[in-house]
């Protein structure tokens, strides 16, 4: 939805929404079918959301065997395990306590350093009069998370109308941001986002969207 600049914690943003998250993951885990094409949810993964999105299952962290939670932070689960070890139960027990409070650390960083750009870019926006709608990993973060690092994501998406969109990109480029990619310019033509943006020193990637899916993909 748009962007809702209220100061309401991540814990009230998700509150009514936790349980309609769960359901997603009311499944037997050890009967589940592939997800598609052989790709299977890794152990671990289906206990450990139920117990972020119900606030309840404390075992979910008792008995990881260090392989799993090994898996589980190479997929940027360490901080959902964090958070669940610290809020719901099995703290006492999780084994690479280190590794994960590490892994959740680094989350809480890169995601503060997303969020202050999103700011700016946000604030820029107002400038242009330029109504910004969040998609994806910041959307779904600051909606159904309670906390938005526990969510991660590679870039921030940004969906504008298309007459705004010059607009937009202006401020962007004026906040320092530089359009990069391996294909040529052309090549985002008549796609549902332009060439993706990043900031140099911040390291922080926008993609600035007309439409919420490419065009071929029609909702």
């Amino acid at each position: 939805g748009r962007h809702d600049n209220g100061n309401g914690s991540g814990r009230d943003r998700a509150l009514g929404s936790t349980e309609r998250l769960s359901l997603l993951f009311r499944v037997n885990e050890t009967s589940r079918p592939p997800l598609h094409s052989g790709i299977r949810v890794p152990p671990g993964v289906l206990p450990l959301i139920r117990a972020l999105t119900t606030g309840r299952g404390g075992n979910a962290c008792t008995g990881l065997a260090p392989s799993t939670i090994e898996s589980l932070v190479e997929r940027g689960l360490g901080p959902v395990l964090a958070h669940v070890a610290q809020n719901v139960g099995g703290s006492q027990h999780l084994r690479l306590a280190d590794r994960v409070h590490a892994a959740d650390l680094t989350a809480r960083a890169l995601t503060a350093d997303k969020y202050s750009a999103l700011s700016d870019v946000l604030s820029a926006a107002r400038d242009v009069d330029c109504q910004v709608v969040l998609l994806k990993g910041a959307a779904t973060a600051l909606r159904y998370y309670p906390a938005p690092h526990l969510r991660a994501m590679g870039d921030l998406d940004l969906l504008v109308a298309s007459d705004r969109q010059c607009a937009l990109e202006g401020r962007l480029r004026a906040l320092g941001f530089r359009q990069r990619s391996h294909g040529s310019a052309e090549s985002f033509a008549g796609r549902h986002h332009s060439m993706p943006f990043r900031h140099p020193e911040r390291g922080v990637w926008i993609d600035v969207h007309t439409q919420v899916s490419p065009r071929q993909y029609p909702l």
